[in-house]
């Protein structure tokens, strides 16, 4: 495999909502996170995953952009983001951006324009469709519950297609016009400097349009369906597409949030020519727990929350240890594992009565002094619960000076 810049990186994930508000407005911003910059520098992370930043009305945390080349204001502004990007790269340091292009926001200039003709060019840029005896045009069920379909205001019989929020319209993934517009964005932000993205909901690009109705599989009468939204065959054609045209040209490290993805697209998703460098692992998320496929048989919370903790520690060290030259470490930090066990805890009162958080904090300790230094960061989060307190221990010992990091459970 040909060596990337990235294949030896060590990522510091940043939620900028809670991490330094210079303001006073108790929402963080991007010059807290310029301000941090050298101690972020001294942890030894050289890119830094920023959660998102990109102007949206918040129906779901900023992964419903309504501005695909701005800044939300209550992070700052496009001068603030330029001026991070080139803080950070003075310390070797990169900047990942969280990007979501399976939907928009349905504040988004595009969406407003598809409401007022969803028959003219940006009514293209979505998915549009007639509903079928009175409701909507099949019993898909969004990944947030309720219908996958919404009705278009001021239209009888007219709908479009969110598979999460309403206010998320899907894009139209089949549309070139779309898509040389989405392109064109990425490559003006790397033009800027970013080291590249993660990408949001990647896998539900592509979508089966069969509109017959499926068996309802829940009282609400719908159907998750999630094998005509996720993965579905052609998904590789469009991703190929999208790193030969924007990620391959800038060298960008891209991060894919990539569902149910199995031994057999491993290779087309993160192999030597794959569309992304790295994705998010699920395969060991409650989803997939019940598929045999990876030979993953974890059942029961407590065991499901073991297995959670030791891999994230497994990949901790590794990470920091550099053991693995080949792939931009991924497994912490994606947040659907708080989910999973949220989910799991209400659904089982003996785990709800004691259910609890907790996060790994890392603190750098000087060896010749035998005490902590003054100031302590938060390198890392890790979720686990309701478990007896544990301290890992590991050198650090490829910056130079021999470093130890504690990792307080």
């Amino acid at each position: 495999m040909e060596k990337k810049w990235w294949h030896k990186t060590v990522g510091y994930q940043i939620y900028p909502k809670s991490f330094q508000d210079t303001n006073g407005d108790g929402i963080g911003d991007l010059k807290g996170v310029i301000r941090h910059l050298d101690k972020i520098e001294k942890l030894g992370a050289n890119v830094i995953w920023l959660c998102p930043v990109f102007a949206s009305p918040m129906v779901d945390n900023g992964y419903d952009i309504s501005d695909y080349m701005d800044i939300d204001p209550s992070f700052g502004t496009m001068e603030d983001m330029k001026e991070l990007i080139e803080e950070a790269k003075k310390r070797g340091i990169r900047i990942l951006m969280d990007l979501v292009v399976n939907h928009s926001s349905d504040r988004h200039a595009w969406f407003r324009a598809a409401l007022q003709d969803p028959f003219g060019k940006y009514g293209k840029y979505y998915v549009f469709r007639e509903g079928k005896d009175g409701k909507e045009p099949n019993n898909w069920r969004s990944i947030f519950g309720g219908s996958a379909w919404e009705k278009v205001p001021g239209y009888d019989n007219l709908y479009y297609l969110h598979i999460f929020t309403k206010e998320q319209p899907d894009l139209n993934w089949e549309n070139p016009e779309l898509r040389e517009e989405i392109y064109e964005m990425i490559l003006k932000w790397m033009d800027l400097g970013l080291g590249g993205f993660r990408l949001d909901a990647i896998s539900h690009l592509k979508k089966n349009y069969q509109y017959t109705n499926l068996p309802p599989d829940g009282p609400d009468e719908y159907n998750m369906a999630f094998e005509y939204f996720n993965n579905v065959d052609g998904l590789a054609d469009i991703l190929c597409e999208m790193k030969e045209r924007t990620f391959a040209p800038t060298d960008a490290l891209t991060i894919g949030e990539y569902d149910h993805m199995g031994p057999e697209d491993v290779e087309d998703v993160i192999g030597e020519n794959g569309s992304f460098s790295s994705v998010f692992d699920f395969c060991h998320t409650l989803d997939n727990v019940r598929n045999p496929k990876w030979g993953n048989t974890v059942a029961l919370f407590d065991d499901y929350r073991d297995q959670l903790f030791a891999a994230q520690i497994t990949q901790l060290i590794q990470v920091f240890q550099f053991k693995n030259d080949d792939s931009f470490q991924t497994r912490l930090g994606n947040g659907d594992d708080t989910r999973i066990l949220d989910m799991l805890s209400k659904q089982h009162t003996e785990i709800r009565r004691g259910h609890g958080a907790w996060f790994i904090v890392a603190r750098q300790i000087d060896e010749r002094q035998g005490s902590a230094c003054r100031e302590t960061e938060t390198l890392l989060t890790v979720f686990a619960f309701n478990r007896a307190e544990q301290l890992v221990r590991f050198r650090l010992g490829d910056f130079g000076q021999p470093t130890v990091y504690e990792i307080f459970l």
